[in-house]
Formats: C-alpha cells, sequence, structure tokens
C-alpha cells in the first residue's frame, strides 16, 4: 500500500502524492486553562415544544419551564443582560406584555386591551411608577416614549 511523506497509508500512489502536495493540517485547538472560562460556559439554549410552550436550558443543566415565548425571551434578557427589556405580542384582542425590572425579576404576562392602556404600562414600566411616559427622570436622561417603540398611532 502507498504512503505519503507523512507515513499515512493510501489506496493508490495518486492519493498519496495528492495528499503530499495538500497544506498541512492546523494544529487542534488548546485546551483552555482550569481557570479559563470555555465558550459557551454560559449559554443558555431555548426549546419550543410545539404547544405554545417553551424551556430553556443552561450549560449548568438548569431546566425552566415558559408558558409564552415572552416570558422565555426575557428570563434570557435578565440572565444574560444588565437593565430593563419588555416583549410586546400583538393578538387579536390587544397587547400581551412580559418585561424585566432593574433587578433582573420577570414579570408578566399583561394583557392590554387598548392602545392607550399598553401605553401607559410602557411609560410605568421605562419611566418609574405614575410618571408620564414622556417625562424625563431625575438625572435628566430622556426616557422611552410609545413612539419610541413604535406605538404611536395604534
Amino acid at each position: 500500500m502507498p504512503t505519503d511523506k507523512a507515513g499515512n497509508f493510501h489506496l493508490n500512489t495518486q492519493r498519496a502524492q495528492a495528499a503530499d502536495r495538500m497544506p498541512a493540517k492546523p494544529a487542534p485547538a488548546a485546551e483552555p486553562k482550569p481557570n479559563e472560562e470555555k465558550p459557551g460556559a454560559n449559554a443558555t439554549t431555548l426549546h419550543d415544544h410545539g404547544d405554545g410552550t417553551y424551556h430553556t436550558e443552561s450549560a449548568g443543566g438548569e431546566r425552566t419551564e415558559h408558558a409564552h415565548i415572552g416570558h422565555a425571551l426575557m428570563h434570557l434578557h435578565a440572565k444574560h443582560a444588565d437593565g430593563k427589556a419588555m416583549h410586546i405580542h400583538e393578538h387579536g384582542s390587544g397587547h400581551m406584555t412580559h418585561h424585566v425590572s432593574d433587578d433582573g425579576q420577570v414579570s408578566g404576562p399583561e394583557e392590554h386591551a387598548s392602545p392607550e392602556d399598553l401605553q401607559a404600562h410602557v411609560g410605568q414600566i421605562f419611566a418609574g411608577e405614575g410618571e408620564p411616559a414622556h417625562a424625563k427622570p431625575e438625572g435628566g436622561a430622556p426616557s422611552v416614549s410609545a413612539h419610541d417603540v413604535g406605538l404611536s398611532g395604534l
């Protein structure tokens, strides 16, 4: 059986010669150091059950069930990002919201029958309790208005 220059066996001489002309294979990736974080060590996967419910699984084996995609998405945000976030889902009779507060707590679902109710809720979450959505909080940073999130004209 013919061999190439590296000593590997091939079925015929042509294949051995072709292997000699091929560039060297790259070296395998080095193993991470014990205290170095592996890629994907904090990964979370989202699984669809096919009936409108979902579950998430973390790399550590934690499994969490979610009754709605909005809740699953906000759970992912709470686990992998900082700050407030909101998921708005429009359905035939109104809107459903899920949100994450500053402390990472996921809330929802909350139903909103009218665009005004939804706008008020967005304002409460992002501008603070009882403040209108267009108000500026202490510190002068602009808050999110209904127009900013594409709710004007609903």
